[in-house]
């Protein structure tokens, strides 16, 4: 049997002797009539991010040419206060720990609920018997909202009946002739009144910075620097950048601010927590999440030490923690951060209450997420009664609930259902906004996806060439919305085997991409894009081009998102798929090898796993290896027996053949 137990993984057959050199996949390639592109540049190519994406966003020239297509620490008050601590000695301090492994145990859908913390009693039991909230001595419920208005006693399925399968008439997707939209004349005149608008607005905002700056002088001038008035006038400046996206400036702003705060009033000084929080946002916005995470950690300690954990304030720091962890994918924390949340809401609001529906909106979204789907929609129907009840049938929140829990429907498998609810939100939306809102764009890219679910490509083209002509409308050419909706495009055309216009879809993505500033949004879907990219080189059998677009990837991925994650096994795995194909066996083996390493790290031996050790055998059964080829296989058979797998399984029926031939 191969030992894996070292760490990193030692496989002592990657040295082989069928290690072919790139030369004849090369020359295959240019036997079939493939351009060759260039190789992947040196590490140092990549020393500034602007320099990387113009690299991978291969130019419109090349297109056009290709025949294929900090915050500061702050002072403490006096020698007796100590310094702010570390975030995790908050965490520890703030009980944020909350037994997260046993809480996330919980979590796991053979369970009827998840346990919530002793600090916030009664949170979590409202949840155990598959509604949304069940009768309760201390705590009014969202179920009883029936009994209190009529308009919440609305049956869910007749809401949502308007919008059946065959009612394709609710979408409005009729295209234009073109692919710009519909045309609009601007007159002389009207351009002249939007310029002298513009001009009047940028007057405004200088007057204001200037007015702002002469009251920070004379503050200055007669209480001197450190003063407290100094520090509110510092933090209307930062409020005033941080409206102009200037968050530079605003963050600069706000920690002169915090630093007399914390000198002359403390840490613990209600101004200087509200400051601490105003710069945790501000480091979100600017993709700092571990730099937020400290400042929310330390707000919420000190809030909580002040004004209780029930308190709205402190609610709101655990939701900005939900909002973090989620976005970092890892919703099973992010579901106990909001549940915490919801406590204090419900104390201090009611359950009649947009903050609160909003809230349990949320857990049902991460009970989805975390594959909890029956309490999800069980949650998500009880929601659609408050939000009918809070804000009517047509209102932009009604809508919005739906089309979360038609996310949700279709994230379980309920396509059916999934159809019909995104379909009424999107007709509320186009009621409330219009049709051309980014609002309706939002609810037609649920609608595409569902459609390719359905494996019913052609009506998504059709969706997603209308969300590309309203994000066009709504936010130019080169936005990156823009450029997702080209990616989204390019996929449906790729589900239809229309693999050149697919192509086309996603290097317009590209290039886009190339033109924005570097975040990490932006490049993190660059890679998604990338991979598309070479899943549709690869299904022309373009495999020199596919490859590139794999190895690009990878490169973005390591460079700026992190060295270790399943989706650079993954890409790994497929560019290795690719070798192997063109018998290089020894490129493929060392690409496997790294996959095999990155899920040992992060996914452990599960299903993905056993697909790339799998892989391996046939690679070296190709070598003649076969003893070692033998240890691949029944590895890979034995964590199929581990993991459950029926003996129908794709991979066990593949696998069982090749132990049993040999035995």
């Amino acid at each position: 049997m191969i030992d894996f137990a070292t760490s990193p993984v030692n496989f002592v057959f990657w040295h082989n002797p069928c290690n072919e050199s790139t030369s004849n996949l090369v020359r295959q390639q240019k036997q079939n009539g493939h351009s060759e592109i260039s190789s992947a540049p040196p590490d140092d190519t990549f020393e500034k991010a602007q320099g990387l994406l113009d690299w991978c966003s291969m130019n419109s020239h090349d297109y056009e040419n290709s025949e294929s297509v900090n915050g500061k620490s702050a002072e403490s008050r006096d020698e007796g206060t100590p310094l702010i601590k570390s975030a995790g000695e908050y965490l520890k301090e703030s009980n944020r720990s909350y037994i997260v492994q046993e809480e996330r145990d919980k979590i796991d859908g053979n369970h009827a609920s998840v346990t919530h913390d002793a600090a916030a009693p009664g949170i979590m039991d409202d949840y155990d018997n598959g509604s949304v909230m069940s009768s309760c001595s201390e705590h009014s419920t969202i179920s009883n909202l029936s009994c209190a208005n009529t308009v919440a006693t609305t049956d869910i399925e007749t809401c949502i009946s308007e919008a059946t399968e065959d009612n394709e008439i609710a979408l409005r997707i009729e295209m234009p002739d073109n692919d710009q939209g519909p045309i609009t004349i601007q007159t002389e005149d009207d351009m002249t009144s939007d310029d002298a608008l513009a001009a009047a607005q940028e007057e405004d905002t200088e007057n204001k910075l200037k007015e702002y700056k002469k009251k920070l002088r004379s503050a200055k001038s007669l209480s001197g620097k450190h003063d407290i008035a100094v520090a509110d006038i510092l933090i209307n400046i930062g409020e005033f950048h941080e409206r102009q996206t200037e968050y530079n400036k605003a963050l600069g702003c706000y920690e002169e601010a915090l630093h007399i705060y914390s000198s002359k009033l403390g840490d613990d000084q209600s101004r200087s927590i509200d400051t601490r929080v105003r710069m945790g946002h501000l480091h979100v916005l600017r993709d700092e999440d571990e730099l937020a995470l400290d400042l929310f950690c330390q707000a919420l300690f000190m809030r909580n030490a002040l004004k209780g954990d029930s308190h709205p304030t402190v609610s709101d720091l655990w939701y900005d923690l939900s909002c973090i962890h989620r976005a970092r994918g890892q919703p099973d924390i992010a579901l106990i951060e909001v549940k915490r949340a919801l406590g204090g809401y419900r104390e201090a609001y009611g359950d009649m209450h947009s903050t609160v529906a909003k809230s349990v909106e949320d857990i049902a979204s991460l009970y989805a997420e975390v594959g909890n789907f029956k309490k999800s929609d069980s949650i998500f129907s009880e929601i659609i009664k408050l939000r009918l009840s809070l804000n009517g049938s047509v209102d932009p929140a009604t809508a919005s609930s739906l089309l979360k829990w038609g996310t949700a429907l279709e994230m379980g498998g309920n396509l059916s259902k999934a159809s019909k609810v995104v379909k009424k939100a999107y007709g509320t939306f186009v009621k409330c906004e219009g049709e051309n809102s980014i609002f309706a764009a939002r609810a037609l890219e649920r609608m595409g996806s569902i459609y390719i679910a359905k494996n019913e490509a052609s009506k998504s083209i059709r969706v997603y060439t209308r969300i590309l002509n309203i994000k066009k409308k709504c936010y130019g050419q080169d936005h990156l919305e823009v450029a997702e909706a080209y990616v989204a495009l390019g996929i449906a055309h790729k589900e239809l085997s229309q693999f050149q216009d697919a192509i086309k879809s996603m290097r317009r993505a590209m290039c886009i991409y190339g033109e924005n500033t570097v975040t990490r949004h932006c490049i993190a879907a660059m890679a998604r894009t990338l991979h598309e990219i070479g899943v549709t080189y690869q299904s022309i059998n373009n495999s020199i081009q596919a490859i590139t677009a794999f190895e690009r990837e990878i490169v973005v991925r390591k460079k700026f998102i992190g060295q270790v994650s399943p989706e650079i096994a993954h890409a790994l795995h497929l560019k290795g798929r690719i070798h192997a194909e063109n018998q290089n066996q020894g490129q493929a083996l060392d690409a496997y090898k790294e996959a095999l390493e990155i899920y040992d790290k992060t996914d452990g031996r599960t299903l993905k796993f056993a697909e790339v050790l799998f892989d391996v055998g046939v690679a070296l059964e190709s070598c003649g290896r076969i003893k070692k080829s033998q240890e691949a296989f029944s590895d890979t058979l034995e964590i199929c027996v581990d993991e459950g797998f029926d003996n129908d399984h794709p991979l066990l029926s593949k696998c069982m053949p090749k132990v049993t031939c040999v035995v």
